[in-house]
């Protein structure tokens, strides 16, 4: 699928900006972060790094009598409808699927509020590779190896212009076995595929500066400088960061045992490290809890260069992994600063879970 869906292509790099600063202050304010980090993610047409299909039995359409037209065009290239859906993770963004039983492909037809109506036709193959024809615009956007995409200027809604995917579709997948699959299968083929390619972005750190600026460009953007190429990056690192640690921390507390009593009380003391913590804010927080108490408020001066040598004393801990150096920066706190290890994870996400000492500012 073209799971993307154009959702980077058309954001305001100034947007994106702000909001990188509200990340960075959520991330440390807010413990709890799952829902302050959707409400940002939208703000910063940030995708979400999970999605989900919902039944939507009378789904509404900006122009109904296209999608009738793009429905008679999937009858004639022998597809057959096979449900509407809304993700609601997307402001409830509506798509109608079909299954081609010949070729064992699906068919998705979007009704995006800025791109308008385009068609996806994909195919999985038996070596976990998938081919996927679109009509859809440019997005900017690499692609996994595993998932290459062509792009074909039909018009959806004419008559002729399924088939011309189709066709395309057959060509650039002939001489490879395909997935057995059917009608039923789409809800789960469509959020898996989702999953696999944020999972693929989320392995890269997010996004490269030349998808960046290809997504400006597309845009109709000026080509942002150095410092907002930064910017962006870092607001999907933290969004990725922010992501993973909510992950982890509701596998670990489903499997912990807790109870609620003891779970509040425990709460804002848990800290997830994973290798896509940011190991500057790592090492920075670490820093100030090595010093924590050691200075009198009004002595400013003093507890900054202290700060300052806690972080060169830290960061060579760090030289193998963001895991390793935090588990190693533990010796070299105060016994009373130290984090306690609870847990170490493999699933979802490999991370350790740790409790900061009380009293302790989160990391």
């Amino acid at each position: 699928m073209q799971t993307f869906l154009i959702v980077v292509a058309g954001a305001v790099v100034g947007t994106l900006l702000v909001a990188c600063l509200l990340f960075l202050w959520i991330k440390r304010k807010v413990k709890g972060i799952g829902e302050a980090l959707g409400a940002i993610f939208g703000a910063a047409n940030l995708p979400p790094f999970r999605v989900s299909l919902a039944p939507a039995p009378a789904p509404e359409w900006a122009d109904q009598a296209d999608v009738d037209r793009a429905f008679q065009g999937f009858t004639a290239a022998g597809y057959s409808h096979c449900g509407d859906f809304r993700i609601p993770e997307m402001d409830d963004l509506c798509l109608r699927s079909f299954f081609h039983r010949g070729l064992g492909c699906f068919g998705v037809l979007y009704d995006h509020p800025e791109v308008g109506l385009f068609v996806d036709l994909v195919r999985e193959h038996g070596d976990g590779t998938t081919t996927t024809v679109s009509s859809g615009p440019e997005s900017g956007m690499d692609r996994p190896e595993y998932a290459p995409l062509v792009r074909l200027e039909v018009e959806v809604t004419g008559l002729n212009g399924v088939s011309k995917l189709h066709e395309r579709l057959a060509d650039e997948s002939q001489g490879r076995a395909g997935m057995p699959a059917s009608a039923a299968d789409f809800p789960h083929v469509f959020v898996e595929s989702y999953t696999q390619e944020m999972d693929w972005r989320i392995a890269r750190g997010g996004v490269t500066v030349e998808e960046i600026r290809r997504a400006a460009a597309l845009g109709g953007q000026p080509e942002p400088d150095a410092c907002a190429v930064k910017l962006v990056q870092t607001a999907w690192r933290v969004a990725i960061e922010g992501f993973i640690e909510e992950e982890v921390r509701k596998t670990w507390l489903a499997d912990s045992g807790l109870g609620a009593a003891e779970w509040e009380e425990l709460r804002d003391r848990i800290e997830v490290v994973h290798e896509h913590s940011v190991a500057e804010d790592q090492i920075d927080a670490l820093a100030w809890l090595k010093i924590e108490g050691t200075f009198p408020d009004d002595d400013c001066e003093a507890e900054e260069r202290a700060v300052a040598q806690a972080r060169t004393q830290l960061e060579p801990l760090f030289a193998d992994g963001v895991r390793d150096g935090f588990a190693r920066a533990q010796r070299v706190l105060p016994e009373k600063r130290r984090h306690q290890l609870l847990a170490s994870l493999e699933a979802p996400w490999p991370a350790d879970v740790y409790r900061a000492p009380e009293d302790a500012d989160p990391v």
